[in-house]
């Protein structure tokens, strides 16, 4: 069930492109304004909307011993727990997966599963949101970052 959420993810990431392009088709939400939200314009609808908090260093660059500071973090905010994959975006193949995280918990780093030539590589980070009762998926969001390997 995972891979399917992954691919659809990565489908997803390959059409659009880049996240935050200017010249994205992607419309941005008429709601936001400065980058956050004025609850008052929000329908109330949207107000039981639950949001989910992502933490994850955008461009972890490989350390000495092979791991990468990727920061992962389920703020204590979200009511759900986390797993987290990422994949190239080049392939689309799955090179790390983190273990299951509840909130207010973190995994700072992680090995992945491919040695990579030194160079800068766009990946997306999948973040999978799990129900703690019986682990099925709650929602996802996705994230570009770029892992440095010198």
């Amino acid at each position: 069930m995972y891979k399917k959420i992954l691919a659809a993810g990565m489908a997803a990431f390959l059409v659009f492109g880049c996240f935050g392009c200017e010249n994205s088709s992607y419309p941005l939400d008429p709601m936001a304004k400065d980058e956050t939200y004025v609850m008052e314009t929000v329908p109330a609808v949207l107000k039981e909307t639950e949001y989910f908090r992502i933490q994850i260093n955008s461009n972890p660059v490989e350390q000495a011993d092979g791991r990468f500071p990727f920061f992962i973090g389920n703020p204590e905010e979200n009511r759900k727990n986390l797993q987290v994959y990422i994949c190239l975006a080049s392939t689309g193949e799955e090179i790390y997966r983190s273990g299951v995280l509840e909130p207010g918990e973190r995994e700072v780093y992680g090995k992945i599963t491919k040695q990579l030539p030194s160079g800068d590589h766009e990946a997306a980070a999948a973040f999978v949101f799990l129900d703690p009762e019986d682990e099925t998926a709650a929602g996802s969001v996705e994230t570009k970052i770029v892992l440095t390997v010198e």
